[in-house]
């Protein structure tokens, strides 16, 4: 299994079909060790910003974008967003809860994109589900259907012809807190077409 890390996205597919890899439009071979290593590295040191671009991307590779969320004492919104590429299809959406939210009033999760804006996680209270995750595989899943999954739950995943923003927020409305922290993955994959052939 070769593993390679975006500063957002890990691959985690075999590269034994791939002529080239192209990192952030930098085409190297594919057997070419150490010319892969150096893109890599210069991706991992030149920003952290991921530009929504599918040349960007390997074709045919499942990604995982990961946002953390970390309370505060007194009311507020938190927001965390992630670039999904034109042409990918979100295969899963997951929010676990290390440590549950604690604010004295309400503390309300949603996530969305720019067709519908808690389409994936809606009006979910965060200071009692998902329970805490002590073990590493709790959360809630959309792909699962989980309670407290909006309109996408289920189904095949979300298919992105055109570029969107995945925005999730978490908002809380009144004092002290401080305890909660939270994890959104986000698994897509850039997929590469073939046609069907007529006999």
């Amino acid at each position: 299994m070769k593993t390679a890390r975006h500063e957002d996205y890990i691959i985690v597919k075999k590269l034994d079909i791939e002529t080239e890899l192209k990192v952030l439009g930098t085409a190297v071979a594919a057997g070419d060790l150490s010319a892969i290593a150096s893109a890599v590295a210069g991706v991992l040191t030149a920003s952290k910003v991921l530009v929504a671009d599918a040349n960007a991307l390997v074709q045919g590779m499942l990604y995982c974008a990961e946002r953390t969320f970390t309370e505060t004492s007194g009311a507020g919104t938190y927001t965390a967003t992630v670039p999904i590429p034109a042409g990918a299809t979100v295969v899963d959406l997951v929010w676990k809860n290390t440590v549950v939210w604690n604010n004295a009033g309400t503390c309300v999760a949603q996530v969305g994109d720019d067709d519908d804006a808690d389409g994936y996680l809606a009006a979910v209270d965060v200071k009692t589900a998902p329970v805490a995750d002590t073990v590493g595989y709790g959360g809630l899943s959309t792909k699962m259907s989980d309670a407290g999954s909006g309109v996408y739950k289920g189904k095949g995943g979300k298919y992105c012809a055109a570029a969107k923003t995945i925005t999730a927020t978490v908002v809380t409305s009144s004092t002290g807190g401080g305890n909660g922290r939270s994890r959104l993955l986000v698994f897509f994959m850039i997929q590469t077409p073939v046609a069907a052939i007529k006999v």
